[in-house]
């Protein structure tokens, strides 16, 4: 068994993250998925609160881009996950 593909994903709010988590096991039924939420409380890099809709995933992105120095590809997101779905 391969190890599981590690998606993470940054959301407006727990509905986008439900939708989104459903339709990604729909697509790769197959395939042990894990699929954390990044910001807010998921990340205490980026804690800012809940969720407060597309603001906050627009001010996530921003922090991340920083902190990978001009590029999100730097971002210490990549050394956990394989994929990034904001």
């Amino acid at each position: 068994m391969s190890d599981p593909l590690r998606i993470a994903v940054s959301v407006e709010g727990e509905t986008d993250k439900v939708v989104l988590e459903a339709t990604l096991r729909t697509l790769l039924p197959n395939r042990d998925t894990v699929i954390p939420t990044l910001h807010h409380e998921g990340s205490p890099a980026f804690r800012t609160g809940p969720f407060n809709g597309w603001p906050e995933v627009y001010r996530w992105a921003r922090r991340a881009v920083e902190e990978g120095g001009g590029s999100i590809t730097e971002c210490s997101v990549f050394s956990n996950h394989d994929m990034l779905i904001v």
